[in-house]
């Protein structure tokens, strides 16, 4: 019985119960370059009766997800208009790629429905809110990836002073009031239009009468681009590959399987850099 209408795409279904691992590897390498064609076929193996063969199928398909994901993130914040709590919670997927996505978005919605049962009218009503909620920040560091992602934030009740002032800001205007996020004394902050600023990391203390002027301002695309560059920079310190791979080429947009040139050895191979030396200027 064939597998797949496709003669080539055939063999490699019928190489991933091949024993030589490096058979069934450029088997599935070469499935994954036809993402797009392959139909019905993956759940056929998952029925037959080859342990391995169902095992490397499974890899296949986590593989697909994964690249999907990565595909829709980068998509996604190259959009004219987003919105941040999608946003947040395809960060969350970047890091933690088997959480699943209805999961997330209940969880954030049980969030809103409470704030909006609460009617958040102004930064005094949110860090009420906020403190009330347990919600804790974090400062900003590489070394913790949890603290940057929306799913465990909300269930561990801690995050980056980053996440928690844009997931306030969400919040904020889904009530009907209007809030900047911005940076101010090096801190993140959201930021009214009467001149109030309000500081997660400083148990979300309010600060009154505040120019315009001292503050950088960071829009969502900014912010979420900065939550992930974090994970990124988390997966370099711990190299954890398969993450730097994943995240980098969301963040920099590129096709599947490449990196930023800029990327050193062993992310990208020593015949890269090699070329990337001899092609500099002398």
């Amino acid at each position: 019985m064939k597998i797949h209408p496709d003669p080539h795409l055939d063999s490699c279904f019928r190489l991933l119960d091949d024993e030589d691992e490096s058979v069934a590897v450029t088997a599935m390498a070469e499935l994954l370059d036809h993402e797009d064609e392959l139909g019905d076929a993956p759940g056929v193996v998952q029925e037959c009766g080859s342990p391995l063969a169902r095992k490397r199928i499974h890899q296949l398909q986590a593989a697909i997800t994964i690249r999907r994901r990565r595909r829709s993130f980068s998509h996604y914040l190259r959009q004219p208009q987003i919105d941040f709590a999608t946003g947040l919670i395809e960060v969350h997927l970047q890091w933690f790629d088997n959480d699943a996505r209805p999961a997330l978005e209940q969880a954030w919605r049980e969030l809103v429905e409470s704030a909006q049962r609460n009617h958040l009218d102004s930064l005094l009503q949110i860090a009420y809110f906020m403190k009330r909620r347990g919600l804790t920040a974090s400062g900003e560091t590489t070394m913790q990836p949890e603290l940057y992602c929306l799913g465990t934030v909300l269930e561990n009740n801690i995050g980056s002073a980053a996440l928690l002032t844009g997931m306030a800001q969400e919040l904020a205007r889904l009530c009907g009031l209007e809030t900047r996020v911005v940076q101010l004394l090096g801190d993140f902050a959201l930021l009214d239009g009467d001149g109030n600023v309000l500081f997660p990391i400083r148990d979300w203390g309010l600060m009154r009468g505040v120019g315009v002027e001292n503050c950088e301002f960071w829009e969502p695309r900014t912010l979420l681009r900065y939550l992930s560059a974090m994970l990124f920079s988390h997966a370099v310190t711990s190299d954890s590959f398969r993450y730097i791979q994943t995240i980098g080429q969301a963040l920099a947009a590129l096709p599947d399987g490449e990196l930023p040139e800029s990327f050193p050895y062993p992310y990208r191979s020593v015949d890269d850099d090699a070329g990337m030396e001899n092609s500099q200027p002398q």
